[in-house]
């Protein structure tokens, strides 16, 4: 089945359920890996230097971050988790990625900041009313946010040799936008990613999200899924957060979503 029809399924679910889907992105999240306090004070660091305009220190920051993350110094979770620093949706900040952008037109690191700031502001503009009551234009205004966002990630992508979290930002667009995402075009992320980096956690796990009953999904596929990744070698921890998604999933298809209230 399509994306845009297992979409148009999932809208006809939420419908009836009179549910807000961002109360249940939001549940998803919170199962994610947590920041640690050293991770978080580099966010903080790298986020201020947005602010100031420090884009030469921001760039060899962040780009050191992606080049220790391909040695094999840093885990993928560990890459993940220092850009979490953009997704803070302050629209003062657009103007300092387009400066940091027209100053380095070419760096990885900057076309994947905006592109992650550009598709935290769509889920913004999206809302988090029930879906009968979401304006078309937030609908609209998302999808703008989201196309501009799936252009920088594309101009990301040849940048440098593991674009990983490229790949994992493709696969949360395709969750967001039906007529921008599909099926295949996530898959081929998740298969990207295993190329570059075959025992990765935050593509697999991010894949495994979109496998949801709410994103159109299924209970069968998460758990079919839930054997490649066992499969893969990941670690007993990083399994630990696919069967927490598991019990989340079954709470939610058990209580027709109403879990999520």
């Amino acid at each position: 089945m399509s994306r845009l029809a297992k979409m148009s399924t999932r809208v006809a679910i939420l419908l009836s359920l009179s549910m807000p889907t961002a109360d249940c992105a939001h549940a998803q999240e919170g199962n994610d890996p947590s920041d640690t306090p050293q991770e978080i004070a580099s966010q903080t660091e790298s986020l201020n230097l947005l602010r100031q305009s420090r884009y030469d220190e921001l760039d060899a920051k962040m780009n050191g971050i992606q080049r220790s993350y391909e040695l094999g110094k840093i885990t993928d979770e560990q890459l993940l988790h220092e850009f979490r620093a953009f997704y803070d949706t302050d629209p003062a900040l657009a103007g300092r990625y387009d400066a940091w952008i027209e100053k380095m037109p070419r760096s990885y690191s900057a076309l994947l900041a905006r592109g992650i700031y550009l598709r935290y502001l769509g889920k913004q503009a999206r809302g988090s009313a029930y879906i009968d009551d979401t304006p078309r234009q937030q609908i609209e205004g998302m999808s703008k946010y989201l196309a501009k966002a799936m252009a920088d990630y594309n101009a990301s992508l040849t940048l440098t040799k593991k674009p990983l979290l490229t790949y994992h930002s493709i696969i949360a667009v395709t969750m967001l936008d039906a007529v921008m995402g599909d099926d295949d075009l996530a898959r081929r992320m998740l298969n990207e990613s295993i190329r570059v980096d075959p025992r990765n956690f935050v593509v697999r796990y991010k894949y495994f999200a979109s496998l949801q009953t709410r994103w159109g999904g299924s209970l069968e596929q998460m758990l079919d899924f839930e054997k490649q990744a066992r499969a893969a070698g990941l670690s007993d921890v990083q399994l630990r957060y696919f069967a927490n998604m598991l019990v989340a999933e079954r709470r939610w298809v058990q209580t027709g979503g109403r879990c999520c209230k």
